[in-house]
């Protein structure tokens, strides 16, 4: 993808010296986590659109200011510019710049800040849960608001000697069916260990949000679904929808009944990591394994039957 980049750039290079207007992005690199520290000599790369994707075109190195510069850049309608700089093994990407020919001059500022391994400082500021009950799966569906409010960029530990590090665990049963994010950005960013999905993905301060669904049969959940909380939680709102929803019951203090498919609960106070919420709801009868109960009464019906004829021929040939 890199030589595709500079190959690309190249030939909008060499096209801008045939009479093609060209810019230029300028800007300074600041360190969030201490605003007096020295950056000098960062690294800064920038990356610009090609067939739709992002690929790195030109790198260069911050001045003793923090600040750095990249000329001579093509201006086309459908290319654009993403800086970036690179602190350890973080990227910390900047503004998208467009270059017009009105606006030559594009404004890139970058703000980076100091690894942290741990402890973890994330909290999950809201989290919503809406667990749907269909005919033969259970659907869940969580909404997180995930917040660093620490002033260092979180990079997590490995959990195991020489493994990648861990900045974040998701509490989903290893028997789910499938998942899908509602950011495909994020499904890139997971993979399954020791049937947990966990991710390696650096996070720096502020808030981030998190959406994903995923199915699991509903035999194997049986009439109780529980999670653990991967994190501290301030406001957790649970919702249960489905046939019966009136009758479950959860360790979540506040209730309310929407209709009598549809109930929510809610925190009245913050959770603890580690703390479980469980929902118990009553058993529905699938549909499939109704059928199986009805063959199996059909097929013990045709035994009884057999069994009395059987019986009957018998003692008639006695009586003879």
């Amino acid at each position: 993808m890199f030589l595709v980049g500079q190959i690309t750039i190249f030939v909008l290079l060499a096209t801008s010296q045939l009479g093609h207007p060209t810019g230029e992005i300028v800007g300074t690199v600041r360190n969030g986590s201490d605003p007096s520290a020295d950056v000098a000599d960062i690294e800064v790369v920038l990356r610009a659109t090609i067939d739709g994707q992002f690929a790195v075109v030109e790198s260069t190195r911050t001045d003793a200011q923090g600040e750095y510069r990249f000329a001579d850049l093509p201006i086309t309608d459908d290319v654009i510019y993403l800086p970036g700089a690179n602190l350890g093994d973080v990227h910390f990407p900047g503004p998208r710049v467009r270059l017009t020919v009105a606006n030559r001059v594009g404004q890139g500022n970058i703000t980076l800040y100091r690894n942290s391994a741990g402890p973890s400082p994330l909290v999950i500021e809201n989290h919503h849960v809406i667990v749907r009950r269909l005919v033969n799966s259970i659907e869940v569906r969580e909404i997180l608001e995930i917040n660093n409010p620490s002033a260092l960029c979180y990079v997590g530990e490995p959990p195991h000697p020489g493994g990648p590090p861990v900045t974040l665990r998701l509490d989903v049963p290893p028997e789910f069916q499938r998942i899908t994010f509602d950011e495909e950005a994020w499904g890139k960013q997971f993979r399954v260990v020791n049937d947990h999905l966990v991710t390696s993905l650096p996070w720096p301060p502020g808030s981030r949000q998190l959406a994903f669904t995923y199915w699991v049969d509903a035999e194997k959940v049986t009439n109780l679904w529980q999670q653990t909380m991967i994190l501290p939680c301030r406001v957790y709102v649970l919702e249960f929808v489905g046939e019966l929803a009136e009758n479950s019951r959860c360790d979540l203090p506040v209730r309310e009944v929407k209709a009598a498919d549809h109930v929510i609960y809610r925190s009245d106070q913050s959770l603890s990591t580690q703390q479980i919420v469980s929902l118990e709801f009553a058993q529905v009868t699938s549909a499939s394994s109704l059928a199986r109960r009805a063959a199996l009464g059909v097929l013990f019906g045709l035994v009884v039957v057999v069994c009395v004829t059987a019986s009957r021929h018998h003692l008639a040939g006695r009586a003879r």
